[in-house]
Parts: structure tokens; C-alpha cells; sequence
């Protein structure tokens, strides 16, 4: 981002957003079963959800008003085709003022800034502990 805003002066920030992609690829035909991957007492995930055959669906699981911060999925998988689970997860948090991305870089703020954006990576990992059972948690490294 240092080498973008060197370029010029007229670029602005009004927020920032991190987006994972998380991949479970099965290794075998069988029909995967969404409670192997997904917690059951996830807050964010409707009953529904562990009983169907294919699922396509965005969620906005969180507006954090004390950090001006929002977190959407996509959860993508089917149960027969090509067993796989895909799990975009983006956070965006939005800054007080627009701000130049300059001055955001500059020695004064970048403590400031990387602190915010180690609060968001931070949310996506607890989110996903919550979204995930325990043993995938333990596969990717979450615990």
C-alpha cells in the first residue's frame, strides 16, 4: 500500500477489508456431511442449513458499532458434486474520517493502523471458531 500511495496524493481511505477463502476439498465421492465441517451451535448458520443437499448463501453475520466494523460470508458447497466446501469471510472496517492513504501510512498512524488491522484478522479467526467445529479448527491451525 506504501508503494501505491507514493504515486500520488489524491488517494483516499474510508475503509479496509481482509478476505479469506477457506477450501475443504473432500477425498473421496461420498457426499459430504455439513456438521463434519460446520458447528451445529453456530450462531450465525439457520437450522436449515445441515439439512439441505446443495448451499449458496451470503450472510452478514455482525455490525460491530464500537469498532465501525461489518463481516459478511459466502458459503458455498453441494453434498454430491465435486464434494467441496468453500468459506469467503470478508471484514471491513470503516475508519472515523476518509482519510489520505499517505497520511494513514505515515509513522504517526501506522501504529494505529496496524493495530486495527490485527483487531480484524483477529475477529475472522474467532468467527471461524465459531462457524467451524472443533477438529477443522484444529486442522487449519485456529486453536
Amino acid at each position: 500500500m506504501s508503494i501505491l500511495a507514493g504515486f500520488t496524493d489524491s488517494l483516499f481511505v474510508n475503509a479496509f477489508s481482509l478476505y479469506y477463502i477457506d477450501d475443504f476439498d473432500s477425498l473421496s465421492e461420498d457426499p459430504i456431511d455439513p456438521r463434519r465441517i460446520f458447528n451445529v451451535d453456530a450462531r450465525v448458520l439457520p437450522n436449515s442449513f445441515f439439512d439441505t443437499k446443495q448451499v449458496s448463501m451470503s450472510l452478514i453475520v455482525e455490525a460491530n458499532e464500537s469498532d465501525s466494523s461489518t463481516e459478511r460470508y459466502d458459503i458455498v458447497f453441494s453434498r454430491n458434486q465435486n464434494p467441496n466446501v468453500r468459506i469467503a469471510h470478508n471484514t471491513t472496517c470503516f475508519l472515523d474520517e476518509i482519510r489520505e492513504l499517505k497520511e494513514l501510512l505515515d509513522m504517526n498512524n501506522l501504529a494505529s493502523f496496524e493495530h486495527r488491522l490485527n483487531l480484524a484478522h483477529a475477529r475472522n479467526k474467532d468467527s471461524l471458531k465459531n462457524l467451524l467445529t472443533l477438529e477443522v479448527c484444529q486442522l487449519i491451525n485456529l486453536t
